[in-house]
């Protein structure tokens, strides 16, 4: 299996920090998610990026930064 690409982030997603988190809006679902410093970091990294360049904006693991997919692919 080759590198992941990530999606860029959409039109209609709102970004804020508060309180040492990312807040992510998204106008499409109505829905809020707050993301740890982790999770903020791959976010902001997913500007059509692959997994390596993540691990390399990011300084995370590559199982850091694979494990959030694997999750959402297991929920389906």
């Amino acid at each position: 299996m080759g590198e992941l690409r990530w999606l860029p982030v959409k039109d209609g997603q709102h970004l804020e920090r508060l309180d040492g988190s990312l807040v992510v809006y998204s106008e499409a679902t109505d829905q809020v998610h707050c993301l740890d410093d982790e999770a903020a970091a791959i976010y902001e990294a997913c500007q059509d990026a692959t997994t390596g360049d993540i691990v390399a904006a990011t300084g995370l693991p590559s199982a850091t930064v694979i494990s959030p997919v694997l999750l959402l692919i297991a929920k389906r």
